[in-house]
Formats: C-alpha cells, sequence, structure tokens
C-alpha cells in the first residue's frame, strides 16, 4: 500500500478528504491521518474516521443559524409590536390631547405675557402635526414660530 505523497513524516497529522474508497460507503470518508516513522525504519500510519464528527460540526452549526434566526425574527416582530403601539400612542394623542391643552395653555396665557410650547417629534413629523393643530385650536392666541 502506497501512502499519500502530501503525507507529513514529521509526526502531525493531516485530513484526507474524500480520497479513500470504502466499500458500501455512501460517501468516501475524510480521515485524519498520523504517520510515525519507527526506529526499526517500519511507517506506522493511523488513521481515524472523522466524518460523524464533521457531521455533528455541520448540525451544530446549522442549529446555531436556525437559532439566531428564531431570535432575529422574535426581537424583529417585538419591535415592531412597539412601534406599533407608539404609533398608536401618537394617534392618541393628536385625536385628544390638542384640544385639552388648549384649555391649559389659555389659562396660563391669562397668567403670563408669553409662553412657549415644544412638541416632543415621536415620530416622523408628528410634532409638527400637533403643533399645527394646536394653533388652529388656539386661533388668534398662537404666533407662528
Amino acid at each position: 500500500m502506497a501512502l499519500p505523497p502530501q503525507l507529513p513524516s514529521d509526526g502531525s497529522s493531516m485530513a484526507i478528504r474524500r480520497s479513500l474508497k470504502v466499500a458500501g460507503a455512501e460517501h468516501p470518508p475524510v480521515a485524519r491521518v498520523n504517520e510515525v516513522r519507527r526506529p526499526d525504519g517500519s511507517i506506522l500510519v493511523v488513521a481515524r474516521d472523522i466524518s460523524q464528527e464533521l457531521e455533528i460540526r455541520n448540525t451544530i452549526i446549522n442549529a446555531l443559524i436556525a437559532g439566531g434566526l428564531l431570535c432575529l425574527g422574535a426581537g424583529l416582530a417585538g419591535a415592531l409590536g412597539l412601534s406599533v403601539r407608539q404609533m398608536r400612542r401618537v394617534a392618541q394623542i393628536s385625536d385628544e390631547e390638542p384640544g385639552e391643552l388648549a384649555d391649559q395653555i389659555n389659562a396660563l396665557a391669562a397668567l403670563a405675557a408669553k409662553a412657549d410650547i415644544i412638541f416632543n417629534n415621536n415620530w416622523e413629523d408628528q410634532g409638527q402635526r400637533n403643533a399645527r393643530i394646536l394653533m388652529g385650536i388656539l386661533g388668534a392666541n398662537a404666533i407662528p414660530p
């Protein structure tokens, strides 16, 4: 039997991929091979089939990828849920609060010479839209920016 020409003779091991023919095997095995030169001049070759180890490694990698994708999907679903909740809150503020704010602002305006109102821009241009709605409600009391 001839040794593979690329097999190192320094005692280190190497993998031989799909080059060995084994009767009855579906795929040629991947083997880890180590050559040792004996003091009497003979060569001892030890080989081990590592195909199952590679299959286990691939299974673990696939499981990690699937788990990562599952976590990513769950995170995106959670973010979407929180985003929808925030958008509903902004819409609720748009529908309910400008009238209530206008009453409070008019009450404060009677006590002060000038009042500045600042809207938080939570979603896109919602702050600017709410400011325009409030200015419409305040009417002549509102001074444009």
